[in-house]
């Protein structure tokens, strides 16, 4: 009986503990690097460009319109609207600093 009653280590709860540890510090590494993509930017309105409101006023409308019809899902829309940012931020003079206020 002396060696089936001994209990590895990788048995024991606190191996169990440690890696639930590591698995919660994995991803809250993983979520603060990728904080950005997670909870992007609402408002990218602080811009005073006109070029820039009207390029990216009329391509808003088309991905809402997409994301009504649903042909895109809401978290495409986000994506979609981040990357018409930078599209219209080239197309109005090539600004590509972050608006004042964000």
């Amino acid at each position: 009986m002396g060696q089936a009653d001994k209990v590895g280590f990788l048995d024991t709860g606190w191996a169990r503990g440690t890696a639930v540890l590591c698995a919660v510090a994995a991803a809250g590494a993983l979520a603060y690097i990728h904080r950005a993509d997670l909870w992007p930017a609402e408002d990218v309105g602080a811009l005073e460009d006109v070029a820039y409101r009207q390029c990216f006023t009329e391509r808003a409308v088309d991905i809402d319109s997409m994301a009504a019809e649903g042909t895109i899902s809401g978290r495409q829309a986000l994506q979609f609207k981040a990357r018409a940012v930078a599209m219209c931020r080239d197309l109005a003079g090539g600004n590509n600093q972050t608006p004042p206020g964000q």
